[in-house]
């Protein structure tokens, strides 16, 4: 698990740096880490995003973990992100499959979603 959580957390932070993703510096966790503990919720913990919090905050993995409601509110701005990451996942997944898709075009659609015309601007709200 220790392994899947490091990755996940790597994943979303390189989303977040290729998407030239900015955010709030006075937030106590940035955006990799609420991503981070949605997706540790998904794939160890049903869905369940208090057991997952409580788990990344005690393991230290998160020691500044925030607090369901302001969990909860940053996860609904950053849904757009969300978005993003599981078209380039769904993208780089068929390309593993042996899709017709080629590594070039998925490159190409994540620098779609962070440059010129195509740029997708995530609103912080």
């Amino acid at each position: 698990m220790d392994d899947k959580i490091i990755v996940t957390f790597c994943l979303c932070d390189d989303l977040l740096k290729a998407i030239q993703h900015q955010e709030d510096r006075q937030c106590h966790m940035n955006d990799a880490e609420i991503m981070t503990t949605a997706l540790v919720a998904s794939l160890f913990f049903r869905g369940n995003h208090e057991s997952a919090r409580t788990m990344l905050k005690q393991h230290g993995y998160i020691p500044h973990m925030l607090s369901k409601s302001r969990f909860s509110r940053r996860l609904h701005r950053i849904k757009d992100v969300f978005i993003i990451f599981f078209n380039l996942l769904g993208k780089i997944w068929k390309t593993l499959r042996g899709y017709p898709e080629t590594h070039q075009q998925c490159h190409a659609s994540l620098k779609q979603h962070s440059c010129g015309n195509g740029r997708q601007d995530v609103h912080m709200g």
